[in-house]
C-alpha cells in the first residue's frame, strides 16, 4: 500500500486500512529522564470512541503545538511535533501501528526550559472494546479517575485561594495592631527593679506606689504575629483579642516571666519597661499606669518572625475588690504580716476575687 501524508485529519491518499473505528481503550506508560530523583512511571488509561481522524494523538487543550511530517503507511501512523507553553519548548516524535482491534506504539518528547532539560518516553498499547455507543470518554491516571483528580485539584486551588485571602486579611490586621501598640519610653530617673540584699526592691521603694487604683478592672489585649518561612514567604496568624475582668491594685510586686532575668525590668515613675531575650527572640515592652487606666504593649522579634501585643486597662468599679484598697501599700514592702480582709470582714457580703500579684497577671497577658 502506498504511503500517505496526513494534513490535519484528512489523508492525501485512499486505500483500505486495518483500523476499525469504535470504542478503544489505550494505556500509555511514561517514564521521565533528567529529574533530580527517580520517579515511578505515570500510567494513563483512556477509554473513548476513536475514528479515522483520531489516529494521531491530539495535544492537550491550551497548548500551542504544531504537528509536522504526519504520515500513514498501511496500519502505521507517525508524526513529529513542537509545543511552546509557559516558557518551555517541547519537541518530539511518535508512531503507532494499528491492526483492526489492537495498537501499539512509542513516543519520545524532549522538554527544554530555564529549569533544565527533561526527556519523556511513552509506550502505548490499545485495544478495541466495542462499537461507539455514545459512552462518555474517560481517563484514569495511575488508577485514579481523572474527574476525581481534577475535582481535587480544583478544591486545592479553592483552598489555596481562601488561605491567601485569609492571610491578606490577617496581614492588614497585623499592620493595624502593630501601629497601635504603644510601648512607653523610660523617663529620667529610672532604675533597675532588682531585689537588694535585704530582700527589698530598692528601685520601687524610691517611688510612690504605682498609680493603679484598687478595684475591678477590664483588661483588653490584642495579639498579632507574622512568621517567616525561608525566602519571602510570610504567614500572618489570625489575631487574637480578649477582654477579662480582674481585681488590680498596687499591693503586689511585679514578677517577670522566668524567661527574662529580674534586671530586665526597669521603673521610672508610673512607667514600667522591660527588655531581654527569650526563646523566640528579643523582647521589649512596657506599661504606663494612670490611676484609673493604663496602656502598654510588647514586641518580640526573632529569626522566625515577630509578635506584637497591645494591652489597655480601665477601672470599672469597686466590684468585690474593696478590701484590696484598704491593704494598698508601697510595692516591694513585706505584706506577709498584713491580712487582707475577707469578704465577711469587709462587709461586701459576697465572694471576693483578689489578685495578689496584678503586674504578674498583666505579664501573663503580655506573654513575656
Amino acid at each position: 500500500m502506498a504511503g500517505c501524508i496526513l494534513l490535519g485529519v484528512a489523508p492525501l491518499c485512499s486505500g483500505a486500512t486495518p483500523f476499525q473505528e469504535g470504542m478503544w481503550e489505550t494505556t500509555m506508560e511514561t517514564t521521565m529522564e533528567g529529574l533530580p530523583m527517580a520517579v515511578p512511571p505515570t500510567v494513563v488509561t483512556t477509554r473513548q470512541c476513536v475514528t479515522q481522524s483520531d489516529l494521531v494523538p491530539k495535544p492537550p487543550q491550551g497548548q500551542n503545538c504544531t504537528f509536522t511530517n504526519v504520515k500513514r503507511k498501511g496500519g502505521k501512523v507517525s508524526w513529529e511535533f513542537t509545543c511552546n507553553q509557559d516558557g518551555a519548548t517541547s519537541t518530539g516524535r511518535g508512531e503507532i501501528t494499528y491492526s483492526s482491534t489492537a495498537s501499539s506504539g512509542t513516543m519520545t518528547v524532549s522538554i527544554s526550559s530555564k529549569d533544565g532539560d527533561l526527556t519523556a518516553r511513552t509506550k502505548m498499547k490499545g485495544k478495541r472494546v466495542g462499537a461507539c455507543t455514545g459512552e462518555a470518554a474517560s481517563m484514569t491516571v495511575n488508577g485514579q479517575d481523572m474527574r476525581d483528580i481534577e475535582a481535587r485539584a480544583n478544591q486545592a486551588k479553592q483552598t489555596i485561594k481562601e488561605h491567601e485571602m485569609q492571610n491578606e486579611a490577617n496581614r492588614k490586621e497585623f499592620v493595624r495592631i502593630s501601629k497601635q501598640v504603644r510601648i512607653p519610653k523610660e523617663k529620667a530617673g529610672g532604675c533597675e527593679r532588682g531585689i537588694g540584699e535585704n530582700g527589698k526592691n530598692a528601685c520601687d521603694e524610691s517611688f510612690p506606689p504605682l498609680a493603679i487604683k484598687a478595684g475591678l478592672w477590664e483588661v483588653t489585649t490584642e495579639t498579632t504575629s507574622r512568621q517567616l518561612y525561608g525566602g519571602n514567604a510570610e504567614i500572618y496568624n489570625t489575631p487574637a483579642k480578649s477582654t477579662v475582668k480582674s481585681c488590680l491594685s498596687p499591693v503586689s510586686e511585679p514578677v517577670l516571666d522566668n524567661n527574662l532575668p529580674r534586671a530586665a525590668s526597669r521603673r521610672s515613675g508610673n512607667t514600667v519597661t522591660w527588655n531581654g531575650k527569650t526563646l523566640y527572640g528579643a523582647i521589649s515592652g512596657g506599661v504606663e499606669y494612670r490611676g484609673d487606666s493604663f496602656e502598654g504593649g510588647s514586641f518580640t522579634k526573632g529569626e522566625m518572625g515577630e509578635n506584637y501585643t497591645k494591652v489597655t486597662g480601665r477601672r470599672i468599679g469597686d466590684g468585690d475588690c474593696i478590701a484590696m484598697e484598704r491593704s494598698s501599700r508601697r510595692i516591694g514592702t513585706d505584706t506577709s504580716s498584713r491580712k487582707i480582709p475577707s469578704a465577711s470582714e469587709s462587709g461586701s457580703g459576697g465572694a471576693m476575687e483578689t489578685i495578689k500579684n496584678p503586674v504578674k497577671k498583666l505579664r501573663s497577658i503580655f506573654g513575656f
